[in-house]
């Protein structure tokens, strides 16, 4: 780097060591940790450090950073340096979300599945809030498709997923992932709102209803009486379909919501008062967190 006078040419190099799949050495760690918090086990699995990697983009700049992207495969053995390149080409732009969708269902690969979150988010929050939400639905859909495969793959999977969340969560600058779930959930629940009150096609009436505990089931009403299903010759009309996809996305919803209010109490997460009373708005999220007991944190001397 001294030599060629590139400025950022040692960082871009440790960046390409640093985000290959294979083990870092503790002589090597020493030197990441002047790049990065990320400890090994989280860049071996798949971390990503936005801020780290466009400082040394941006120091190197376009030219000299092809020439490290090249030169990437002496950082690790056989094609390990993939996932380097990978992120990049996300991080960059150079891929589209379709592209990466399209090659990620094509081999399931798992670099790419993590590198999704990396693409860049628009400066419009409208325009920001639908391609986190696509992203986030897309990770989504993959986990639960895993569940076809056997215990050993879909654990990796179940691993790629949740580093895909972290990698999203950064991305878009929430502080955890766990914020970047709720914030995706309450915004999949507001698509389905007209679906939560009642809607007449033609003589019957229906909605999605949620219970005490927070599931949901769809509820069909004629003559001020609930029928036990939907009669079959009002199946194919708009607002049935849509009901029906509502109350599908809102049972999945309650299993994914339930796993991580689950893990927030194992990991002992602190909730700020507003977030409680935004989740109380949420009607799957209300039924879980409103029985809860809750513990006050000590600041400043007060409870």
């Amino acid at each position: 780097g001294e030599y060629l006078e590139l400025p950022g040419f040692q960082s871009g190099c440790y960046y390409f060591m640093a985000h290959t799949s294979e083990g870092l050495e503790d002589t090597l760690m020493s030197v990441l940790a002047k790049y990065t918090p990320l400890g090994r086990e989280e860049l071996y699995d798949g971390a990503f450090d936005v801020q780290w990697f466009h400082e040394a983009y941006n120091a190197l700049g376009e030219k000299d950073f092809k020439l490290l992207y090249d030169a990437a495969k002496y950082s690790a053995a056989g094609s390990l340096h993939a996932r380097a390149r990978k992120y990049a080409d996300a991080a960059l732009g150079s891929k589209t979300f379709e592209e990466l969708v399209q090659a990620i269902d094509e081999k399931r690969n798992k670099d790419l599945l993590m590198s999704l979150g990396l693409l860049p988010l628009s400066d419009i929050q409208e325009e920001r809030e639908e391609q986190l939400l696509k992203r986030y639905q897309y990770i989504q859909k993959f986990k639960k498709e895993s569940s076809q495969f056997g215990a050993q793959r879909r654990s990796s999977e179940r691993r790629a997923v949740e580093m895909a969340l972290k990698n999203l969560s950064i991305n878009a600058g929430f502080s955890d992932v766990m914020r970047l779930i709720l914030r995706m959930e309450s915004r999949l629940t507001e698509q389905y709102d007209d679906c939560l009150v009642w809607q007449t096609v033609e003589d019957v009436c229906l909605r999605v209803a949620v219970d005490e505990d927070g599931r949901s089931s769809l509820q069909c009403r004629k003559d001020g009486k609930i029928l036990k299903s939907v009669p079959a010759k009002y199946k194919k009309y708009e607002q049935v379909i849509r009901c029906k996809e509502a109350c599908k996305k809102l049972r999945e919803q309650y299993q994914r919501t339930r796993q991580m209010m689950e893990q927030a109490m194992e990991d002992g997460t602190m909730f700020e008062v507003w977030e409680l009373w935004k989740l109380m708005a949420h009607p799957v999220v209300c039924p879980m967190i409103s029985s809860l007991v809750y513990t006050g944190a000590e600041c400043s001397g007060k409870t």
